[in-house]
């Protein structure tokens, strides 16, 4: 009995011995386990802050994507607004530009026109008197009988005189018509749209054929200096053959005027205030080394300008 009963005291002090060396290994791995839960809940927790972060990072490219599309879209908007107005004014330039022109070449053929009649008129008063004198030597000859061959071929050579006349007439009125088709009429360096221009010594004549305004033909040289055109003066700056452009100075009065860049045939524009309310113009036909050749156009009708 008694061998028993110590056998069994011995099994319990073992099993004690047993459990207490188990328990400091499960406590080990209760506390890692207690540990995991802890980094697994505070790096849920930081998932959830930067899902949420990034939610309200997306809320605010979405309202400020909403924002451009608006903004775009009122661009879009003034853009073509703007672009519609543009277009309503280059037509209507274009229109006012047409009638300019219309109304210039109608004043041009009327002009002609009176040429042609004045023309026609000295024509007819020239024709009277040829026929009076015609008269005259019929008389003449009806009282010298023996002269009246010589007479009646001089006749028929006046006769052909006038037909040479009245064709030089119509000739002349032909070539009135066709200088007004060939000459143009363009918009000035001013925004003013010019008269009539001339490119060359024959249309420059044909200008002053017209008679609409005074033509002053000019030669300038870089050395000449300070040149007298007309009722002002012009200095030759600056001339670039390469790109048909110069440079020169006008003195109109008290007033220094400088014009840059300027190329051939394009209308020079500018006021003389006590001399005329419609501009002066000069258009320079031909760029040389150091030297242009143009002409003045100036108004006819010299009333001062408010």
């Amino acid at each position: 009995m008694s061998t028993e009963n110590e056998s069994d005291q011995s099994n319990e002090v073992k099993e004690h011995k047993e459990s207490y060396e188990v328990r400091p290994h499960n406590l080990v791995w209760l506390a890692v386990l207690a540990v995991g839960f802890i980094v697994l809940g505070c790096f849920a927790l930081y998932q959830n802050a930067q899902i949420h972060n990034l939610s309200q990072n997306l809320a605010a490219s979405q309202k400020d994507l909403t924002t451009l599309r608006t903004n775009f879209t009122a661009l879009q908007g003034d853009l073509q607004k703007q672009f519609a107005d543009l277009k309503d004014q280059l037509i209507n330039g274009q229109k006012e530009s047409l009638e300019q022109v219309t109304e210039a070449q109608a004043a041009t053929r009327k002009h002609a026109d009176q040429i042609a009649k004045k023309l026609e008129k000295k024509q007819a008063e020239s024709t009277a008197a040829l026929d009076a004198e015609l008269d005259k030597v019929k008389e003449t000859a009806a009282q010298n009988s023996t002269q009246i061959a010589g007479v009646n071929s001089d006749v028929s050579a006046v006769k052909n005189d006038v037909s040479v006349v009245r064709t030089d007439v119509a000739a002349a009125r032909s070539d009135i018509d066709r200088s007004v088709v060939e000459l143009q009429r363009v918009r000035g360096d001013m925004g003013v749209m010019s008269g009539l221009i001339a490119t060359n010594s024959k249309e420059i004549e044909m200008l002053r054929q017209l008679g609409e305004r005074n033509i002053f033909e000019f030669t300038l040289t870089k050395s000449s200096g300070i040149t007298k055109v007309g009722d002002i003066s012009v200095q030759l700056k600056k001339v670039n053959v390469g790109r048909n452009q110069y440079n020169i100075t006008i003195i109109a009065g008290d007033k220094t005027i400088e014009k840059k860049d300027k190329t051939t045939n394009e209308p020079v524009q500018f006021y003389v205030l006590d001399k005329a309310r419609q501009p002066y113009e000069i258009v320079v036909n031909e760029v040389s080394k150091n030297t242009v050749k143009g002409y003045l156009a100036t108004p006819k009708v010299t009333t001062a300008r408010n």
